[in-house]
């Protein structure tokens, strides 16, 4: 995959617009992205716009397995200063949340407690964004929805 500079703004909002299509799911749910700084990392576009599928389609599903009338997805990207720079990205949604005693396992390859799901989606996520040298993060509480930190480097022109 070809990597460059990449707005993770536009990203997101090119994966929400690519679920969204599923009117039905997402009329439903508010839907907000706030760049608080400039998020820009070096990557590819399709893998992270992949990642973001993902965890929104995930977020989607907790929303309507809570039976949330009022669901909720926001997100945040900021920049994080300091001697590697880091942008985050943190994903809450206001869905069913994880067991704790699941969270240890989500990024295990065919581990799934969705019935319809095949457990390789957050495995796929996880070697993405290991491959662009970034961590995932899941802060969860079951009935509280999940919140989802990920970091990604920060673009530097000579990253390339």
């Amino acid at each position: 995959m070809e990597r460059k500079e990449v707005n993770l703004t536009e990203v997101i909002s090119s994966a929400w617009m690519l679920i969204s299509s599923d009117r039905a799911a997402a009329s439903e749910i508010t839907f907000a992205c706030q760049e608080i700084s400039e998020g820009r990392v070096y990557g590819s576009y399709q893998q992270l716009e992949q990642v973001f599928v993902n965890f929104l389609q995930n977020a989607m599903r907790a929303i309507k397995k809570a039976d949330e009338s009022n669901g909720q997805i926001q997100i945040s990207v900021r920049q994080e200063e300091g001697k590697q720079g880091w942008v985050i990205a943190e994903i809450h949604d206001n869905g069913c949340g994880i067991d704790s005693k699941v969270l240890p396992h989500i990024f295990e390859p065919f581990y799934s407690k969705d019935p319809q799901g095949l457990g390789l989606g957050l495995s796929i996520v996880h070697g993405i964004v290991k491959e662009h040298g970034g961590h995932i993060a899941f802060v969860s509480d079951l009935g509280q929805g999940t919140t989802i930190i990920l970091r990604l480097p920060k673009y530097k022109a000579e990253a390339k």
